[in-house]
């Protein structure tokens, strides 16, 4: 095997470690996907039943990238959504960071640190790696 044959799989591997840990958060409990919640009210303007339904499409989205990350015949689309998903968090990222709100992070559970560019350097981490270029590459 060459060195490119134990990258993909492994970012592959990372990639829906990192999404399915932070579905768990969110969803372990009420008080939990709540707190999730309220972290995106602080971050975007939005009414509160808006923010129901956002808080639950990007659970929604974690979901679907693990999904298709974790079956080995659509690992490769996986990335896609993934990278899409990364993309939009890095942007929100940036927009709190930018106003200088200091909005916890509640991408991974109750935590009361803000919003940094540490954040943005993980989700640079997360998106750099090549992609698994068929379904072959296995976990």
């Amino acid at each position: 095997m060459t060195v490119t044959q134990y990258v993909a799989p492994a970012c592959r591997c990372a990639r829906g470690v990192v999404f399915l840990v932070a579905v768990f958060s969110k969803v372990r409990g009420r008080d939990a996907f709540h707190a999730f919640r309220a972290s995106l009210l602080n971050m975007v303007a939005l009414p509160a039943d808006k923010a129901t339904l956002l808080s639950a499409s990007v659970v929604l989205s974690e979901v679907c990238v693990v999904v298709l990350l974790t079956v080995q015949w659509t690992a490769p689309v996986g990335f896609v959504p993934a990278g899409a998903v990364l993309l939009a968090f890095s942007a929100g990222i940036v927009r709190v960071v930018r106003s200088g709100a200091r909005t916890p992070c509640r991408c991974f559970g109750a935590t009361a640190t803000p919003l940094s560019g540490r954040h943005l350097i993980r989700n640079a981490g997360l998106l750099a790696g090549p992609p698994p270029t068929s379904g072959r590459a296995g976990l």
